[in-house]
């Protein structure tokens, strides 16, 4: 590589901190890639360059908002997220690894009795009103089949 005259190495920098690309700043000054690199590493290294690669879909914007909805939430889990934010046309997994990039994990959802205090007091009077019963009051009552209802949801795991 032969030396490069000062405005050359000028006429190189300014776009550099203007931000313009490298192929560009070789279109103008006929320079070589590598020139360009090693000029930009010499007299301005504090300008970012750019890794490279396909702009993201999701800004850093898209990613906090859908954390604190799902934070809130008001959202559960991924699948919701990437529903929420379908105008810009992406999948659950970039949602998904967008949300792991900041920490966010999944997790099976813990299944908990809904039950409150006020619901054990009540079984309990139940308990205590009937403890008496014998089998021919007991026989008096309509049993239902043994049919299996989900209140709050299916059976399935819920991911949250």
């Amino acid at each position: 590589m032969h030396p490069l005259s000062k405005t050359t190495i000028t006429t190189i920098i300014s776009p550099l901190i203007t931000g313009h690309s490298y192929a560009s700043i070789k279109a103008q000054t006929g320079a070589s890639t590598g020139a360009i690199i090693k000029i930009c590493q010499d007299y301005c290294p504090e300008v970012a360059v750019s890794s490279g690669g396909y702009p993201k879909k999701l800004t850093t914007a898209n990613i906090l908002y859908t954390k604190c909805v799902i934070r809130t939430g008001k959202i559960k889990n991924a699948v919701q997220a990437s529903k929420t934010l379908s105008t810009l046309n992406i999948t659950l997994q970039t949602v998904h690894n967008a949300l792991k990039s900041t920490g966010t994990i999944s997790v099976a959802k813990q299944s908990k009795p809904l039950l409150v205090a006020r619901h054990r007091k009540a079984r309990l009077e139940f308990a205590e009103r009937h403890l008496e019963w014998t089998v021919e009051d007991w026989k008096k009552v309509l049993w239902s089949d043994e049919t299996k209802i989900n209140r709050f949801g299916s059976d399935g795991r819920d991911q949250v």
